[in-house]
């Protein structure tokens, strides 16, 4: 077999194997799946429509299961000892490095990912070309110009998304001749992750053009499911994902500071005004968050919230001596906090049984998962703002980028900026309003490395992250992963980032790499310090 020939499989099967069993999951009803080809798959106007649609459900499948869930555990907003989805192996401690092998019982945590941000890239690409080269006669039967920004969007969330997960990847679009790049393909056409991001904001900034420079139109659920946007709405979706990605790509503090704020506080300002959650749709496939669907119930048997995540608002000692234990020894303990989403509240758990907590949080007592795999996994607080989300089948909205992450992010910038006044007005709208906490007014500003923790004495960066992450955890895909990154929160030799999937490296014919547990791509240390004494 001539590998070579082989090698625009590299890109996921960007070429035929992924995209058509891409294809083969969608309605396209003049298609037979059973033979496709990419001809008759895009041979109407509806079929290439579909094809687009479809492009948006891959690039949603980022947040469902496999590639998802470690990055949790990786970050410490959650905590569990289970197998599952590289759970245990990625979050343990000491940090190992990504097993990175094709016979790895979890490789689909790197791989998945990998293909369906490439399925999205390649069925929105195919969808340009395809409308580029029959554009009189398809806008005849449907709206073009529709199709060609959510194509873009498309694109761009998904190209983004691999910037921020993996170090490198190859840079697709509609221009890419994939044949003539199958005869010459090698490793040094994966460009690094900054590049790979650059192309992303490009390919956002072409659809928000479309979206602000076109006639009106409207997107409904066939589109996202759940949703009707207008373009308007549309850009400002793409304004907000802008901002985040340009804020997220950082793989350290430095990078994180050299972010270009005052362009991620243009693209805020223009972003949305609304959260933007579209709906499960029953199944656990396509509108599916298995983040919002696995971890948010008042047992907490999955997972639970990571104490380095909580951990800054006890206002006893308890925080302190269990970062001042030894790793292997560390167990749960019940937390004293003023927190007004973790306790002050009588709710009952699933067993029937009285429990202190909070609007977003309860304390559920002893944790379910094993002590042999180490009791610093263990937490007695569970997460449940989602939980109706599970408990009716997958149905109703799903948030995977709120109002608070624009005003977080915007706070940020200011920070960055040296306008903290402006800063805690933003930060007091969580803090005050759901924390139950005194304004950060006047607080110092601090240091992007200062520890979560939102007691009063707490610095503005402080308040901040923990702020974040306790209003914005499991919505975005990996977002408490990037975000810790690039505060230098990620605990020490933690991957940075996922190597290009060991499948794909195979049949480039080069060896295998990998990040993390102490050899290259690993963080350097963590940054949980001690809580900051009460003023």
């Amino acid at each position: 077999m001539n590998l070579k020939r082989l090698k625009p499989h590299v890109l996921v099967a960007v070429l035929v194997t992924v995209l058509m069993t891409f294809l083969s999951c969608q309605n396209l009803d003049t298609v037979n799946l059973n033979q496709p080809d990419t001809e008759r798959a895009l041979s109407t106007p509806e079929d290439v429509e579909s094809l687009i649609q479809g492009s948006l459900v891959a690039w949603f499948r980022a947040h469902n299961r496999w590639g998802v869930e470690h990055l949790a555990v990786m970050a410490d907003a959650l905590t569990w000892s289970w197998g599952n989805y590289s759970g245990q192996d990625m979050s343990s401690e000491p940090r190992i490095a990504y097993p990175n092998n094709t016979s790895y019982r979890y490789q689909n945590a790197l791989q998945l990912p990998w293909e369906r941000m490439y399925a999205a890239i390649s069925a929105a690409s195919d969808g340009i070309r395809q409308i580029n080269a029959n554009e009189e006669e398809f806008s005849r039967v449907i709206d073009t110009h529709r199709a060609k920004a959510m194509a873009k969007l498309a694109q761009g969330l998904a190209m983004g998304y691999l910037a921020c997960f993996f170090d490198r990847a190859f840079i697709l679009d509609e221009n890419t001749d994939l044949e003539e790049v199958g005869k010459t393909l090698s490793f040094d056409d994966y460009k690094p992750y900054t590049e790979v991001m650059d192309a992303a904001l490009k390919m956002l900034d072409d659809a928000i053009a479309l979206f602000e420079g076109g006639p009106a139109f409207t997107a409904g659920s066939d589109w996202f499911n759940g949703l009707e946007l207008t373009n308007e709405d549309l850009a400002k979706i793409a304004h907000s994902y802008v901002a985040r990605y340009m804020a997220q790509v950082a793989r350290t503090p430095a990078e994180r500071q050299a972010v270009d704020w005052n362009a991620v506080m243009a693209h805020l300002q223009k972003g949305i005004d609304v959260d933007f959650a579209p709906h499960g749709d029953g199944s656990f496939s396509d509108w599916w968050h298995s983040n919002q669907w696995f971890h948010n119930d008042r047992g907490a048997s999955w997972g639970r919230l990571d104490y380095k995540m909580i951990g800054g608002a006890d206002e006893s000692d308890g925080y302190q001596t269990w970062l001042d234990t030894p790793v292997q020894l560390r167990t749960e303990f019940d937390m004293v906090t003023s927190d007004k989403r973790l306790t002050g509240l009588t709710l009952q758990n699933y067993a029937g049984e009285d429990v202190d907590g909070g609007i977003y949080a309860g304390n559920w007592g002893p944790s379910p998962f094993r002590a042999n795999r180490g009791t610093y996994h263990f937490s007695k607080y569970g997460y449940y703002r989602y939980e109706n989300f599970g408990l009716s089948g997958n149905q109703g909205p799903m948030p995977v980028y709120l109002v608070a992450e624009k005003d977080f992010l915007m706070a940020e910038a200011f920070l960055h900026t040296g306008q903290g006044d402006a800063a805690a007005a933003l930060i007091d709208k969580y803090h005050v309003t759901n924390g139950g906490y005194p304004s950060a007014a006047g607080a110092p500003i601090g240091n992007i490395t200062d520890p979560k923790d939102p007691k009063p004495g707490a610095s503005l960066w402080s308040i901040l992250k923990y702020e974040k992450q306790i209003e914005c955890l499991q919505t975005g895909a990996g977002l408490e992963y990037f975000d810790n990154r690039g505060w230098g929160d990620l605990v020490t030799n933690t991957p940075i980032h996922a190597p290009v999937p060991a499948k794909e490296l195979e049949i480039l014919q080069v060896p295998t790499y990998t990040f993390g547990g102490g050899g290259e791509g690993s963080a350097p240390k963590v940054n949980l310090g001690p809580p900051a004494p009460p003023r």
